[in-house]
């Protein structure tokens, strides 16, 4: 358009109508000037139509650009809307041959040499594109490993404070630091390998496969940190057992299976990551199915070692009998057998919706740990703070009656009696715990109604975008 306008606005020029003119004269001159003439006059003509219509083409293509945002928007809707009413249809063919032959395209991409090769150039790309982020990373992870011992041994000392005279409950929230500090030592260099696999820019050929590696070791690395979250605080001298009071056996048995879940579901996390973030549907069904697979099937296990009647986490605790009883064993036996169902709808071609449902379901019990948690760390604040105000008559009363012993004492300094009521005075005042100290039911209740809101805020926020799916039973 702007060539058009810049060649007419050139003709209009006076004057420009004698270079048109030829250098020899065949004609008369009055006759060559006005053809000249008529000819930049339909040529001004043809210029300013071929101008209108490019004002209407460009007219017409603003309006398509327009319409084409608003279907992408109207699509966009759609694939939700599609996502939560048709979450109970089929995405894929159950296991078979076919099934079989996705599986072999999934090993022979994750096999392949060439991708593995390209790993460490990428990771050379990045180092060279973002140096300071990846020398303040690696800084990180050397004072995290520097500081491991001495975090580990820190937990017992501030262990054999808890209720004592000395207890305080910064020592708590400093154990919950050191266990936070303690669970990143893993996941963080594998957090940092899959930011420098996700960079733009390195991988060459195999830039797809650098970055699905990049962003399966990211979901690994944030299942690992969830876990050893836990698995730090069933330490010995870890929360559970030296601030919350849980059973220590109990504890431990938990420690294993968290540690036994993370063994198998850390890999499967990493390759369904891959295939997911690969966006081939070939290996989303094939090998991101299977990975899928096992990872459901470790989370049975899982919830089968805790909470089996022989052995499992509640093993020896004392139970009611009756109704109590019945329905603890009917709800640990559900528990056990929600991840195998979601096994068992993925292997029939159902793997979106089990694929969404064991997110949501994983994410819902993380949270309802991690509620649990903060409510035990709460309740732990009001019993030292508990403690510390049935502290204070007690102090006072011990110093009147050491001033009065004192006192005795000066008026009869032969009196073995008085000194030895001093002694049993101070012996008394030293010891670590003092009886009787309860906290107060209405906390109690006003924690756990406020636990209750925020435990049920979230899991709304979790699963709100899978409620309208339930519409389909009406």
């Amino acid at each position: 358009q702007f060539q058009t306008q810049e060649a007419l606005r050139t003709l209009r020029q006076s004057g420009n109508a004698q270079r048109f003119l030829p250098e020899q004269d065949t004609l008369p001159a009055d006759t060559e000037r006005g053809l000249t003439e008529a000819l930049v006059e339909h040529r001004s003509a043809a210029l300013v139509d071929l101008a209108d219509t490019q004002n209407q083409l460009i007219g017409v293509l603003s309006e398509s650009s327009a319409l084409d945002g608003e279907l992408l928007q109207v699509s966009g809707q759609l694939h939700s809307l599609l996502d939560e009413r048709l979450l109970w249809l089929p995405s894929t063919t159950p296991l078979g041959h076919d099934w079989l032959r996705k599986l072999g395209v999934g090993a022979a991409w994750l096999l392949t040499p060439g991708h593995w090769s390209a790993v460490p150039l990428a990771l050379a790309s990045t180092l060279r594109t973002r140096p300071l982020s990846a020398l303040l990373m690696a800084l990180v992870l050397v004072a995290l490993v520097a500081s491991h011992q001495r975090l580990a041994a820190a937990l017992p000392i501030w262990a054999r404070s808890v209720g004592q005279r000395n207890d305080s409950f910064h020592i708590t929230l400093l154990t919950c630091v050191a266990t936070l500090l303690l669970a990143l030592v893993w996941p963080l260099p594998l957090a940092s390998l899959g930011w420098g696999l996700s960079v733009p820019g390195g991988g060459g050929g195999s830039a797809g496969f650098v970055r699905a590696l990049g962003a399966g070791a990211l979901g690994a690395a944030l299942v690992w940190l969830m876990l050893g979250l836990f698995i730090n605080m069933c330490r010995p001298y870890g929360l559970f057992v030296a601030h919350f009071g849980w059973n220590a056996q109990s504890t431990q048995r938990l420690g294993r299976a968290l540690r036994l879940l993370l063994l198998m579901l850390a890999p499967a996390t990493l390759v369904t990551g891959m295939t997911n973030a690969s966006g081939e549907p070939e290996l989303i069904d094939g090998l991101g199915r299977l990975s899928f697979l096992l990872g459901s099937l470790s989370l049975g296990l899982f919830l089968y070692r805790v909470f089996r009647p022989n052995g499992g986490v509640h093993a020896g605790t004392q139970v009611r009998e009756g109704k109590p009883r019945r329905l603890a064993l009917l709800l640990s036996r559900v528990l056990i057998a929600v991840p195998v169902l979601l096994a068992a709808l993925a292997g029939m071609g159902y793997y979106a919706t089990a694929r969404e449902l064991q997110a949501r379901m994983f994410t819902s019990g993380w949270i309802l740990l991690a509620v649990a948690i903060v409510y035990y760390i709460a309740m732990r604040g009001v019993l030292v703070a508990s403690r510390r105000a049935a502290r204070q008559p007690a102090d006072a009363r011990f110093a009147k009656a050491l001033a009065d012993a004192q006192a005795a004492r000066e008026n009869d300094s032969s009196d073995s009696e008085s000194s030895s009521s001093m002694e049993a005075l101070v012996l008394q005042n030293q010891e670590g715990e003092i009886d009787a100290v309860t906290v107060s039911q209405q906390t109690r209740a006003l924690l756990r109604a406020a636990s209750a809101v925020l435990l049920a805020v979230l899991l709304v926020g979790i699963w709100r975008e899978m409620i309208p799916a339930l519409n389909v039973f009406n």
